[in-house]
């Protein structure tokens, strides 16, 4: 009976201090990442490619990996002039680095992230290639639809020019217009045209060589404002009826409710419309009125059918929100206010 509890006694402490060796165990501790820079491929004036491979990961996922730089050595995500984000995971992996000055020496290297901390592959260097230097003129020649303008390209950063004109919008996005005004250095002159009546526009010359397009000086201007532009613009209007397919919408809640009220419309292009805030436009035709706001999922165009001392009248066609396959008509008549 002895020799049992004996055996029994040993078994349980066996088992015991198996339990205690396993959960003294030390599990192994995670390190830093161990990755490499990808050599600098495809430079231009204002971007390149490059990239990593993460060799090891440390006993860790990474979550987060990508290239840092700066113009200043050894660059870090806590020090840089820029950084991408490349996912996550071990491997290769390849990021663009844009937004560059021209003729500037960078250092960049790629980085990786996991449970320790962040590390870093070796160091590499590039300088951006040099664009070409332009200069945009002064307007001059501005009419109600059109206005005279250009640039000077004074170097060409080293390579020929294959492209220069002016970019122009009437937002500092330069979506409008563009014009395409040849090759070479030197002066040029551009003419904009199907300008609208009484609108600032933004403008810059560009210059562009082998190694990427540059940009001028940013300029403003306004065209001339017609007598129609001015006369809209002077008067304070009110709804006197809003009607959609011969309908009164006008009243609180309906399709046009938010219209109701006064309108008015100012010279720098913004207004107020009823309960809206926003911009408008008059094309250059001046047949038809745009107006945006955000509280409008898409801008609202609205075909000027009479503009006088007693009537503002307008007419707009869209689906309907109650079928989509029918056509709503929209009438809008204001009045000036007394």
């Amino acid at each position: 009976m002895r020799t049992r509890v004996t055996r029994n006694w040993l078994y349980i402490t066996g088992i015991i201090i198996a339990i205690i060796a396993i959960s003294c165990e030390k599990e192994d501790p995670v390190e830093l990442p161990t990755l490499t820079t990808t050599e600098v491929t495809e430079i231009t004036g204002n971007s390149v490619k490059s990239g990593g491979n993460i060799i090891d990961d440390g006993g860790d996922s990474i979550t987060a990996r990508g290239m840092v730089w700066n113009t200043s050595e050894n660059p870090t995500v806590d020090n840089k002039d820029g950084s991408t984000s490349d996912g996550s995971g071990s491997g290769q992996f390849t990021s663009i680095i844009s937004g560059l000055t021209p003729g500037k020496t960078y250092f960049v290297r790629a980085y990786a992230v996991n449970g320790a901390g962040t590390s870093y592959g070796n160091q590499v260097q590039f300088t951006t290639h040099d664009l070409a230097t332009v200069i945009t003129a002064e307007v001059t020649g501005i009419t109600r639809n059109s206005a005279v303008i250009g640039g000077n390209i004074t170097n060409d950063g080293g390579s020929a020019i294959t492209a220069k004109g002016v970019v122009w919008g009437e937002t500092e996005n330069y979506n409008d217009g563009k014009t395409n005004d040849g090759e070479g250095t030197g002066e040029f002159t551009s003419e904009l045209t199907e300008l609208s009546p009484g609108t600032k526009y933004y403008a810059r010359a560009y210059a562009t060589n082998s190694e990427g397009t540059s940009f001028g000086n940013q300029i403003s201007f306004t065209t001339e404002a017609s007598e129609r532009f001015l006369f809209l613009t002077s008067t304070v209007w009110t709804s006197d009826s809003l009607l959609a397919n011969e309908v009164d919408a006008s009243g609180t809640g309906q399709l046009l409710g938010e219209f109701k009220g006064d309108h008015v419309f100012y010279e720098d292009g913004t207004g107020n419309f009823g309960s809206y805030s926003g911009t408008w436009t008059l094309a250059q035709q001046e047949t038809t009125l745009v107006i945006t706001a955000e509280s409008l999922s898409i801008p609202i165009k609205l075909m000027i059918i009479e503009l006088t001392a007693v009537s503002l009248k307008l007419k707009t066609e869209f689906p309907s929100p109650a079928n989509p396959q029918e056509t709503m008509v929209i009438w809008m008549t204001f009045k000036p206010k007394q």
